[in-house]
């Protein structure tokens, strides 16, 4: 699967009618019409290339969207802790767009077919330590509201690997050929 290349990353994002058809979508801005807008697409594409009922298509679109926000929120925007806010990201997002440094963006890669449901995401940012992340079914973390993205997508996938920067995750659905719903 091919990723846009870089030196058209900030054309094809600021583009109003961005395309979320094929495999490689455009790059994604860090706002949350960017998460909306790819959780709606990958249900569309969901919809349209498996036969997997509602309440999986819930479930892999649930984990989608919390790895998108992880993306733009802890990886590109570099915010930290459970209590980030939506006015918190549109200022930090702000703050970067007034500054020298280039904006960073989130690309996603795609398979869906009847067998297997395959999802790239990559941000920008620094990446993070995979290896020890908190268990948010621990008694000292259940009642936080951070730390759950990952556990979903570790629910929903069948398999969830990190590059080793921990920049870039891979999430793989393994399909039911015949029916298209889960093994």
């Amino acid at each position: 699967m091919e990723e846009a290349p870089k030196s058209e990353k900030k054309k094809l994002a600021s583009e109003e009618a961005r395309s979320f058809e094929g495999n490689a979508w455009p790059p994604l801005p860090n706002d949350i019409e960017s998460i909306d807008k790819g959780e709606s697409a990958l249900r569309e594409r969901l919809h349209k290339d498996t036969s997997l009922n509602e309440d999986d298509v819930d479930t892999i679109c649930l984990a989608f969207r919390e790895v998108l926000i992880n993306a733009i929120v802890h990886g590109n925007l570099g915010l930290q802790g459970e209590n980030v806010s939506t006015e918190r990201i549109l200022e930090e997002r702000k703050e970067l767009r007034e500054s020298d440094q280039p904006e960073k963006y989130v690309t996603v890669r795609l398979e869906v077919t009847k067998e297997v449901i395959r999802i790239i995401v990559k941000d920008e940012g620094a990446g993070f330590d995979w290896r020890n992340l908190p268990d948010p079914a621990d008694s000292e973390n259940i009642l936080k509201t951070a730390g759950r993205g990952i556990f979903l997508a570790h629910t929903y996938f069948d398999s969830v690997d990190f590059n080793e920067k921990g920049n870039e995750v891979t999430m793989i659905k393994n399909l039911h050929p015949e029916s298209g719903e889960k093994t």
